[in-house]
């Protein structure tokens, strides 16, 4: 990640640059998914050859209208933050977490911008990162349906509209074990594989958000909200998946764009 600072140094606006080996923009047409998730080094449409593979294609996390990414977790089955670094340094970066407090919605999305490894929260009312008392329902979409500038997906891509990620609930798909245990869901002409990434929780489940069910849960977020909730489909290790509509804005899903 990269930022432009005021010569104050506070971050006034920054880019999560993704290098990989993938070039979205050959051979694909308007609707089709990426064939990764969003931050993901890489994907399959057979079994990952290793555990390594299988946490490299499981990309990064977002909350809901939020630009910047966090981390999921380094390991198959349990929670465990990777070691990240700022340039020049050698003490690692923390990810933070801060409760929103009454009011202070003002400051909001600048707080965000500043601080991109801060995962805010808030612990009552709508449980969304933005504010307690106070929503935004266009930060990735909007009011005239077009992508917005927060929106974190690549130019000509977008966060998906919950019509389209509801498309995958009837489709036909494979299981992908990885050392045994289901990795995930392969779908051959609708993004490849969507792998069992777990969340990062919203403070209200957590005093640590961090993430959890990793291996067993995924969810992708839409640019649709319901309420004070966002849409987001669901799938687990089991045959179980369903455009959700109660997800909470403060957790932490993975992205898989879509061709504008």
């Amino acid at each position: 990640m990269v930022a432009i600072k005021n010569a104050a140094g506070k971050v006034l606006w920054s880019w999560h640059i993704w290098v990989t080996d993938y070039t979205p923009n050959v051979g694909t047409t308007t609707g089709d998914f990426m064939n990764r998730n969003l931050g993901a080094m890489n994907n399959f449409l057979n079994t990952p050859k290793t555990t390594d593979d299988f946490i490299k294609s499981r990309g990064l996390l977002y909350q809901w209208g939020r630009k910047d990414p966090f981390p999921g977790s380094i390991l198959q089955h349990s929670n465990q933050d990777p070691i990240l670094y700022n340039a020049g340094t050698v003490n690692p970066v923390v990810i933070s977490k801060y409760m929103r407090i009454w009011n202070d919605y003002a400051n909001n999305p600048i707080d965000a911008f500043a601080n991109p490894l801060t995962f805010y929260f808030d612990d009552n009312g709508s449980k969304d990162w933005y504010s307690i008392n106070e929503q935004n329902n266009s930060l990735w979409k909007k009011a005239d349906g077009t992508k917005s500038v927060y929106d974190p997906c690549p130019p000509g891509w977008r966060v998906p509209k919950k019509e389209s990620l509801k498309s995958l609930e009837t489709k036909p798909y494979n299981v992908l074990k990885v050392n045994n245990s289901n990795g995930g869901r392969s779908y051959e002409s609708f993004g490849g594989f969507y792998p069992l990434t777990g969340y990062r929780v919203n403070g209200y489940h957590s005093s640590n958000a961090g993430t959890t069910n990793e291996n067993t849960f995924a969810g992708v977020w839409s640019s649709d909200v319901d309420g004070t909730n966002a849409y987001a489909l669901n799938f687990d290790n089991g045959q179980n998946i369903a455009l959700v509509k109660g997800f909470t804005r403060g957790t932490g899903l993975s992205v898989r764009c879509v061709k504008e």
